[in-house]
């Protein structure tokens, strides 16, 4: 399957680029720009670590969308717990996520 160019949060717009990232520490996988509405992702990892990815900083999109009630390093932290159970039920459990995305 091909990797998603772009995702709509809110009424934003954010495009996913794949590529290399600079960063100092060893376990940057992606960033999240709100003021850019962009979302990097190291194409450098694994698929499944891209797809993680995808997801976890698609998740600070929509933390960026939402009244900010908790700091950065809280953010990081729900996100973080989120990312791989979130991602585990949507794949163990395609009818479920079939019935949510019904309009």
């Amino acid at each position: 399957m091909k990797r998603p160019k772009r995702v709509r949060v809110g009424n934003h717009d954010f495009d996913y680029l794949y590529g290399t990232i600079e960063a100092d520490d060893r376990y940057v996988y992606g960033r999240m720009n709100p003021r850019h509405t962009q979302i990097l992702i190291d194409d450098s990892n694994a698929e499944s670590q891209i797809r993680d990815t995808v997801l976890h900083e698609t998740l600070h999109a929509i933390w960026s969308d939402a009244p900010h009630i908790l700091d950065s390093e809280t953010e990081e932290q729900v996100v973080r717990a989120l990312t791989p159970g979130l991602l585990s039920v949507m794949r163990e459990n395609p009818k479920l996520v079939a019935y949510l995305l019904e309009k």
